[in-house]
């Protein structure tokens, strides 16, 4: 507890001791001995690969990608300072994984440090890479387990690496929206992704990047991430919730959402712009719903969707009556043919031309609704 000069603010600091089930205690994973220069002489403790490690300076051996020159100016501080210390930050091992946790620094009476790192994290599991992104604004830090590097080539020239610099692996049609939901408000504290990236030889690998959000003082947001390689089909399944956030959209599920199979949903962002243009030119209330459906019939081809729930879209600004909706699906025929007349339609073809099928139809609320769906 500490107590301000006048007792009129109070700060108390509580770490778990284990007791309690919900807050799993820290454990000792390494402990250092090191000279009066922050070199380690000896692992007084720990596992067997960080025996390698003697005659390192500190900061350096235990810095993540990119965070070398970082780790070393602040440790730097601390040694010529002397006084005990715990810092926090991402650690990574030679040979290691990367573990979050918490620094314990001792200076002992012969001048020489003593490091402990405790934390509650499990060891990184085979085929499973871990990254923390750090939000603080519009400023990003980014760190990595050193075995992603090989599989994606991330620039780690920035101290630490930043967001951007983890983007330009994402594959171009990728990029954008998944910038939208790793930086959007609303990301739900657990949420999955599933993306591509590019390596070092140009080959795409399909990543799931499942997603641990929490939020500290200051508007300082972590994304405690966990990567994975998986079959190139994964990505035509998208949770709703995802689309929502992608595209600017409204979800109709709450934070656990729903899956639809949509290969190419990623050609929909230009297309949903121009959706909110011709809403607005209409005057007609701009907000777009995401759900999932049942698909009817395509309304311009007459194609049959697959089993399965489907992506549907929701206006509720636009409000139509059953004639209203038989002339707009039926008049000539065919919504494709009319297309080159009115926007409306002509955004409906272009849409189908693309491979999307449509099945317009009412809400419950007489509101037009959008099914969407692809003949794979």
């Amino acid at each position: 507890v500490a107590v301000n000069h006048d007792r009129s603010l109070m700060r108390l600091t509580v770490e778990s001791d284990g007791s309690s089930g919900e807050s799993p205690a820290l454990r000792r994973l390494v402990s250092f001995h090191l000279d009066a220069r922050g070199v380690i002489t000896s692992v007084l403790s720990g596992e067997p690969h960080h025996q390698s490690i003697p005659g390192c300076e500190f900061s350096r051996a235990i810095a993540p990608p990119g965070w070398a020159e970082r780790l070393y100016r602040v440790y730097s501080y601390r040694f010529r300072k002397g006084a005990a210390t715990r810092l926090r930050h991402p650690t990574s091992f030679p040979g290691g994984g990367l573990y979050f946790g918490q620094w314990r620094l001792e200076k002992l009476p012969d001048g020489s440090f003593k490091a402990d790192f405790h934390t509650a994290e499990p060891a990184t599991q085979d085929a499973v890479f871990r990254m923390r992104v750090t939000l603080k604004g519009r400023r990003t830090e980014v760190a990595v387990d050193p075995g992603f590097l090989a599989l994606v080539p991330m620039s780690v020239d920035a101290q630490p690496p930043r967001l951007e610099d983890y983007m330009a692996a994402i594959l171009p049609e990728d990029r954008q929206w998944v910038r939208e939901v790793l930086r959007h408000e609303k990301l739900p504290g657990e949420h999955g992704l599933v993306y591509r990236v590019a390596d070092q030889s140009g080959v795409v690998q399909t990543l799931c990047h499942h997603i641990s959000r929490s939020d500290t003082k200051g508007g300082i947001r972590h994304l405690d991430s966990r990567l994975t390689l998986v079959e190139p089909e994964k990505i035509n399944r998208v949770a709703v919730n995802t689309l929502a956030m992608a595209f600017g959209l409204e979800s109709r599920f709450p934070e656990s959402g729903g899956k639809v199979c949509l290969p190419g949903f990623q050609n929909l962002a230009s297309y949903l712009l121009r959706l909110k243009a011709l809403l607005e030119q209409d005057a007609v209330h701009q907000t777009i719903a995401v759900t999932s459906h049942e698909a009817n019939p395509c309304s311009i081809c007459h194609q049959e969707p697959p089993p399965g729930p489907h992506l549907q879209l929701e206006l509720p600004g636009l409000q139509l009556s059953l004639s209203q909706l038989t002339q707009l699906v039926s008049s000539d025929a065919s919504l494709f043919r009319i297309g080159q007349r009115s926007a409306w339609k002509s955004w409906f073809s272009e849409l189908h031309t693309r491979g999307f099928h449509l099945a317009i139809g009412l809400g419950d609320r007489s509101q037009a609704t959008i099914g969407i769906f692809t003949g794979r």
